[in-house]
């Protein structure tokens, strides 16, 4: 009994129920792209699509991940002392010049926390252009 709770672990079911979600994205883009320009012999379409398809799919994973490191900074971000400090010093303070300084001062914390994941969300986007490019080309 310990074994099979062992094995049936929330990690454990996420990662097989990913591996069934994608394992159905690659047998339908197998029966439903590859295979027909297969059996049509277009084999300049075949090799377009042999390349471009899995550089689709790695945009995906790198969007999937720029989205995570995202959240996870903006998450970091609200628990750091100086954010905190500076949040505080913002409501304390009504003179509209101080105000825009220590605005700027928030604005410049939350892009520097939010350049890593837009970085890859920029790259993911770029290799679906790619993907979709090279895809597209015959």
């Amino acid at each position: 009994m310990q074994f099979l709770q062992r094995i049936l672990t929330l990690r454990n079911l996420l990662l097989l129920a990913a591996f069934v979600f994608v394992g159905g994205i690659i047998l339908s883009i197998f029966y439903e792209t590859l295979l027909p320009l297969l059996r049509a012999e277009q084999w300049a379409a075949l090799v377009s699509n042999l390349i471009g398809i899995p550089i689709i799919l790695c945009a995906t994973g790198v969007l999937f991940w720029g989205g995570w490191r995202f959240l996870q900074e903006t998450a970091r971000l609200q628990t750091k002392p100086e954010w905190l400090r500076m949040q505080q010093l913002r409501q304390a303070h009504s003179i509209s010049t101080e105000r825009r300084a220590l605005q700027g001062t928030i604005l410049r914390m939350m892009l520097a926390a939010w350049k890593p994941g837009a970085l890859w969300l920029l790259s993911g986007t770029l290799l679906f252009i790619l993907g979709d490019f090279i895809t597209g080309l015959f």
